[in-house]
């Protein structure tokens, strides 16, 4: 059997140690190269993702401009049917004002109607009487009749007014 010395352990020790400090040398560098791989491939990640973002930046800025004058156009027909709402709501107010004033006037005119309709109600009666008479020859021989018969009796009088 083999005696282990403490030199053998601490030559086992520093082999054991320098192995580890190669490995983790090794692993080091391999973490910086893969560290430098990982940077550079971000890198050029974000300048392409940075290059889309202003590709769809200016997408979307033209496509606002664009909404933007879609919009002002918009307003625009639209002001311009307000306007000729109002324009004929204008005159819509004016055929109203005017009804307004018939309706005075067509409740005056009633008013004023309203006391001659017993004279206007006679007119039918008067006609009848008249219609029962044959012909206008009628109506002229009674008028000249009463006026000779009047003029007759007034000459009897003595031609004065006097009763």
């Amino acid at each position: 059997m083999t005696t282990i010395t403490e030199n053998d352990i601490r030559d086992l020790k520093d082999l054991i140690t320098g192995q580890f400090n190669e490995l983790d040398k090794k692993a080091e560098a391999r973490f910086n190269e893969l560290d430098k791989k990982a940077e550079a491939r971000f890198n050029e990640l974000d300048k392409k993702a940075e290059a889309r973002f202003n590709e769809l930046d200016k997408k979307a800025e033209a496509r606002f401009n664009e909404l933007d004058k879609k919009v002002e156009i918009n307003n625009a027909v639209v002001n311009e049917r307000l306007s000729s709402i109002n324009g004929r709501l204008d005159l819509m107010q004016a055929s109203i004002n005017k009804a307004t004033e018939l309706n005075e006037k067509l409740s005056s005119i009633n008013g004023r109607l309203d006391p001659m309709q017993a004279s206007v109600s006679k007119i039918p009666e008067l006609a009848e009487k008249v219609g029962e008479l044959k012909n206008w020859r009628q109506i002229a021989i009674v008028a000249i009749t009463a006026v000779i018969s009047a003029s007759v009796t007034w000459f009897v009088r003595g031609g004065n007014l006097k009763p």
